[in-house]
Parts: structure tokens; C-alpha cells; sequence
């Protein structure tokens, strides 16, 4: 087998996400790109539990690329740039037990993740969602879905 596609992780499937990459603009990771993603793992588990988003990214322009901490459940997720160089990656809840999207932030460039939690106001139906950052003044980023609109 070769070597360079002889990975640790049990990815049953992966999928880069729906919506598109994003290049730090600002702070310590300017120039960084990051792509969101996510896998299924191992066996097929039910109510879709097996399903994760990730991320993975570059520093240097595509010649090595780094992994992300999983975030459980979560699929078809965006990410944006927040202030103070941080990155908010918005998921949709796979399980579906929660209809609200995932929301996790991270300050190290989107290696870890600071804290996920389930964003109540984001209303989501198991449903692919997108974020843009349409505007740098005073960093309000919105979440628009038909009829309705949500600052984060």
C-alpha cells in the first residue's frame, strides 16, 4: 500500500464540506487555510452517532496539511474567522436529537477546539447551513436562513 494514503483514522467515508475554505485574515494565523470537513467512523452506528466533523489545514500553502480535533455528531459544517484570531466552525447536529446547530471555537487555528455547544437561536432540521463574513466592521457575522436572521 502506499504510504502516503495509509492513514490511522477508521473513515469509512469523508466528504469535504458543502460550503467552501477559509484563509485567516488577521492575528498569529494569517495566511492559514482551513477546510472543514467531515468522516463517518468504523461501523455503521445507528441514528447516523458514527458521523463527526473535522477540519484540516495548511500553513504553508498546501505543502502539509494538519488534522483537526473531531467534533461528535456534527456534519456539512462551515467555519468563518472570528476577532482576536479565533475560528468558529458551525456544524449540523447529524443525530438529530437536537435541532439546533453546533457551534465550536477555536484559538489555536482550529487544532482544538475551545468549546462546542448546541446554538438554540440556529434552528436546523438536520440541514446544511453557511456562514459569511460580509463585512470586517465590528465583527458581526450573521446567520441567514429564509425569513429570518441571526447575529452570532
Amino acid at each position: 500500500m502506499n504510504p502516503d494514503y495509509n492513514f490511522a483514522e477508521d473513515w469509512r467515508s469523508y466528504a469535504n464540506a458543502p460550503g467552501h475554505a477559509m484563509q485567516f485574515q488577521h492575528g498569529k494565523y494569517k495566511g492559514r487555510i482551513f477546510i472543514p470537513t467531515n468522516h463517518s467512523n468504523g461501523n455503521p452506528k445507528t441514528h447516523f452517532k458514527d458521523y463527526e466533523a473535522h477540519g484540516f489545514f495548511t500553513a504553508d500553502h498546501g505543502s502539509t496539511f494538519h488534522l483537526s480535533e473531531n467534533i461528535n455528531k456534527g456534519g456539512s459544517n462551515v467555519s468563518i474567522e472570528l476577532s482576536e484570531g479565533k475560528l468558529m466552525m458551525n456544524s449540523r447536529n447529524q443525530s438529530g436529537y437536537v435541532k439546533a446547530r453546533i457551534v465550536s471555537v477555536s484559538s489555536d487555528g482550529g487544532l482544538t477546539w475551545d468549546t462546542t455547544y448546541f446554538e438554540n437561536t440556529l434552528i436546523d432540521p438536520v440541514n446544511e447551513g453557511s456562514l459569511l463574513t460580509v463585512a470586517n466592521t465590528k465583527e458581526k457575522y450573521y446567520c441567514i436562513k429564509p425569513g429570518r436572521k441571526f447575529m452570532l
